[in-house]
């Protein structure tokens, strides 16, 4: 055994050709430390382990303080405090008590929220994964594969978006020309053509409804253009007869199933033109 007191113990190992260099274990106010002192490139702390004399590396601090675990390179210089490498498939394990949370925080401030200001959690109680950013979830993702957006509770589909006040969801394309179209996309495996709305790639392009071919199309002026038969109790919907009136004009009976078009006055109904039941 060694053993070195004093009021603050130290071992230093000196490399006699390199001056200025060496490498010293010490003691102080109970702390152990482990220092390396020599020319900026080199002052590495290098781990190596091994069997039979040949011995590998295995992880290395360098001389600015960055961790290097599986190899002698550092990661990109945004994040190159830790950097794991593996000639095969690597990563990092969390292992924490089933009716906890494992966690990745992201901090700028040593107290207070801003300590998770944003933060990646596994709830293992409750199976699920949550996203938060400013330190309030946003985003969580529960144990049958739903995702809620603003919602943690309560998830009632595959996808829930909600929020305390208006809400909407954007879809768009950023280029311009053919095929430049934004869609919501409806399809079944049971369904042998999709279902979807798609805005044109123009100005005029509208909207458009598919069911396997296109179907029907809300023009930029607000026309109606159906393709099919559109049928109601009162035939096609495509062919309604029309009634231009120019001044205030009174609805008869005659007029069931026609579109009445007024560009002036009025519109009154005679006696008697509605039953019960109407």
């Amino acid at each position: 055994d060694l053993t070195i007191m004093s009021a603050t113990p130290a071992l230093m190992l000196r490399d006699s050709d390199q001056g200025g260099s060496y490498t010293q274990v010490s003691n102080a106010n109970q702390d152990m430390y482990f220092s390396a002192n020599g020319a900026a490139a080199h002052a590495k702390f290098i781990f190596r382990s091994g069997n039979a004399g040949t011995f590998l590396e295995r992880m290395r601090i360098d001389a600015s303080g960055r961790v290097l675990i599986g190899t002698t390179t550092e990661g990109q210089t945004s994040a190159d405090n830790l950097t794991i490498a593996d000639t095969a498939s690597a990563g990092i394990t969390l292992r924490s008590g089933t009716a906890n949370s494992g966690h990745l925080f992201f901090s700028d401030a040593t107290t207070g929220v801003a300590e998770y200001d944003g933060y990646v959690l596994f709830n293992h109680d409750d199976q699920y994964m949550a996203f938060g950013t400013v330190a309030i979830e946003r985003l969580r993702i529960d144990a049958s594969g739903n995702m809620g957006l603003g919602t943690g509770a309560n998830i009632d589909e595959k996808v829930h978006f909600e929020n305390a006040g208006n809400i909407s969801l954007l879809v768009e394309c950023s280029t311009s020309g053919s095929g430049s179209n934004s869609a919501l996309r409806l399809k079944s495996a049971d369904s042998s053509s999709d279902w979807y709305i798609q805005t044109g790639n123009a100005v005029s392009g509208g909207i458009r409804f598919y069911a396997g071919s296109e179907r029907m199309r809300i023009t930029s002026g607000g026309d109606v253009e159906c393709a099919g038969a559109i049928d109601d109790s009162k035939g096609d919907v495509r062919n309604i007869p029309q009634n231009t009136q120019t001044g205030a004009y009174t609805i008869v009976a005659a007029d069931a199933g026609k579109h009445i078009n007024i560009s002036t006055g009025g519109v009154t109904f005679a006696a008697n033109l509605f039953i019960a039941g109407d």
